[in-house]
């Protein structure tokens, strides 16, 4: 939502995701202007055809660097690990994103942003599942 006092010109708030996409509409519309200027498309030309004939193997480094980040992310928690620093490292990383997505899930769903009424969610859920799962009597 807009700031109360810039409604009328505002149209991103100032969360990162918004300011995210506010760069990114920015720069599409900029793009757009440049497209249709031909003096820019043809020095854009020009400056992409020099980089690649004085970087012939750019695109190697940038497929490495791309292969390397997308494995550590993905396989990251399949992979072997060899001792029990590692083991813990995982398990501790596998533990802080999945909390993540789980109070992003729950704000989504609900519609809370403080941490206190996320919490007291959790905790809800987390009795309601012990019921469900027979761990623990229902009160009543």
């Amino acid at each position: 939502m807009p700031d109360n006092y810039n409604h009328y010109h505002q149209y991103y708030c100032s969360e990162s995701e918004c300011r995210r996409a506010s760069r990114k509409a920015s720069k599409a519309k900029h793009n757009r202007k440049q497209s249709l200027n031909l003096e820019f498309r043809r020095k854009e030309s020009e400056r992409v055809k020099q980089y690649q004939k004085n970087n012939p193997d750019y695109w190697k480094k940038y497929k490495k660097s791309r292969k390397k980040d997308v494995a550590t992310e993905v396989l990251r928690d399949l992979a072997q690990v060899g001792s029990k620093a590692e083991d813990i490292r995982v398990l501790r990383d596998f533990a802080i994103s999945h909390n993540t997505v789980i109070n992003g899930l729950i704000s989504y769903m609900t519609g809370e942003v403080l941490r206190d009424n996320i919490g007291a969610v959790i905790k809800r859920l987390y009795d309601r599942g012990r019921e469900v799962s027979g761990t623990v009597m229902p009160e009543r």
